[in-house]
């Protein structure tokens, strides 16, 4: 089993060709195509309002990809140059707008969780989405969920199934339900496993996995792209293997295992101290957080979850499009971990969730070849490479070899010649 792309392509495989908006092979987009960002040249869609009439474009577009997968057919509608001239290059996709009651949570699943406060019910959640990321952590785009009933089933039961381009870097996000805000209650990242056996370890800047994150949207989300946080070179990378490919045995052991996580959160509730201890009482828990940072793990039984689970895939062909599972791996590019700062205060377990995040993949066979010889080419190319290099200092070894084997057959002529020189210098 590979656990990096370097390990399963080999030798002069460069993943960095791939972003979140490298194209299809007909030049279409195979994800959002990004907050803010402007293409005039791709489709774009507008959504039908309550009464069935279309909503005016200037408040809501959306790209082509969202507009085609993110919705179904009879909620949007095309927006053409001749109905709306000189409009398409101005649009941007509104598929990051929130609390807009007409478009609905299109990129996020919700966990709920509850607990007793002071003989008080609270209900709250946390959110859960994809997106798609660079080598660099510069650039990013969402994963929007799917709309078939398996992926409303999925939601239901806390399984995130993400539909993701073959040859991607991905990150999940982790963050409080929106409009949700209760005083010291904070999260923490109890275990994160892939099902071929490997751990997800969110860690913050001491290297320490104990630690615990607010539950409220003042602090930002929690982003995780890599096995290990803080480890150059480890971001996720998803790829959808050739049909070809696996029955040639050429795909990789853990395909159909290793895009599959299953995890556990807890929620705490902080409760100040209020005199000294020692540090060894102590706990921490994540401050302000940027935008881009990162991510201990052991196994669960996902029970009535798993079932679900298996249910999904079983019923993929319900979709319109066929998909399939994939492999995750291992590859360069940039991490952090997460920032804490400490606190004398106690940490009381009143919940938890457990989630499942499912990469799945909808591109066609020759899509999927298409990107497979992509990589094939290039590390064709470095071997050809390789081999010119060898035979260039071949042939000056060669070279090299001839000038020795006709050279002086009589070195003493030049000993003994050297020695009268200096015999009358001597003189």
């Amino acid at each position: 089993m590979s656990k990096t792309t370097s390990n399963f392509f080999g030798d002069g495989a460069d993943t960095s060709v791939f972003n979140p908006f490298t194209l299809s092979s007909n030049n279409s987009p195979r994800a959002c195509i990004g907050p803010n960002r402007r293409n005039g040249n791709f489709k774009w869609y507008g959504i039908y309002n309550t009464y069935g009439s279309k909503h005016d474009p200037h408040d809501l577009s959306f790209c082509q990809h969202c507009g085609e997968n993110a919705f179904k057919l009879n909620e949007v509608w095309q927006i053409t140059n001749d109905e709306y001239p000189n409009l398409l290059n101005e649009l941007v996709c509104d598929i990051f707008k929130k609390d807009n009651k007409l478009v609905g949570e299109k990129r996020c699943i919700s966990l709920p969780f509850e607990y007793v406060d002071n003989r008080n019910s609270i209900q709250g959640a946390i959110e859960l989405n994809i997106n798609l990321i660079d080598k660099d952590g510069t650039f990013w785009t969402p994963v929007t969920l799917g709309t078939d009933d398996s992926d409303i089933s999925a939601k239901e039961n806390n399984v995130l199934i993400a539909k993701i381009p073959t040859h991607q870097r991905w990150q999940f996000v982790i963050k409080c339900g929106r409009n949700f805000y209760q005083e010291d209650l904070y999260y923490k990242i109890e275990s994160i496993k892939a099902k071929d056996g490997r751990e997800v370890k969110v860690k913050n800047e001491n290297g320490s996995t104990d630690f615990y994150i607010p539950l409220n949207n003042f602090y930002g989300s929690t982003h995780v792209n890599g096995y290990e946080t803080g480890l150059e070179g480890e971001q996720f990378f998803f790829i959808a293997p050739p049909t070809k490919e696996i029955e040639d045995g050429i795909a990789d052991a853990s395909n159909k295992f290793s895009n599959i996580f299953q995890g556990t959160l807890t929620i705490y509730k902080k409760i100040m101290k209020k005199k000294k201890y020692n540090h060894l009482e102590r706990r921490t828990f994540l401050s302000k957080y940027n935008e881009y940072s990162e991510d201990d793990g052991e196994d669960f039984e996902l029970g009535n979850q798993y079932e679900s689970l298996t249910f999904f895939s079983n019923n993929a062909k319900k979709s319109t499009k066929c998909t399939t599972g994939g492999t995750n791996l291992g590859t360069s590019g940039i991490q952090k971990n997460v920032k804490s700062t400490i606190v004398d205060a106690i940490f009381n377990e009143v919940s938890s969730v457990k989630f499942t995040i499912q990469l799945v993949n909808n591109e066609s066979e020759e899509e999927r070849l298409y990107f497979a010889n992509i990589i094939e080419t290039q590390t064709r190319n470095w071997r050809e490479q390789e081999i010119s290099k060898l035979m260039e200092k071949q042939k000056n070894i060669d070279f090299e070899i001839e000038k020795l084997k006709n050279g002086s057959r009589n070195p003493r002529v030049l000993q003994h010649s050297s020695f009268k020189q200096q015999e009358q210098h001597l003189i």
